[in-house]
């Protein structure tokens, strides 16, 4: 379980590097929150700046190729 978590975590870490899949860098976040200390304070972070307008503008902008 931890092992899968791990991954989701490095997914969602270049998806927020990409700006793409926002809502699973969001479901990943609120998954993190499980993990007492570290986990949470990270989670609650990450929800915490997923949530502003400004971020949500970033993800809705069209998508360009990724960089190599």
């Amino acid at each position: 379980m931890g092992v899968v978590m791990a991954i989701c975590i490095l997914i969602a870490s270049r998806s927020l590097a990409l700006r793409s899949r926002y809502t699973f860098a969001l479901v990943v976040a609120r998954t993190q929150c499980l993990f007492f200390a570290f986990g949470t304070i990270l989670g609650v972070f990450t929800i915490v700046i997923l949530s502003r307008d400004s971020v949500k503008a970033l993800f809705d902008r069209t998508q360009l190729p990724a960089p190599v």
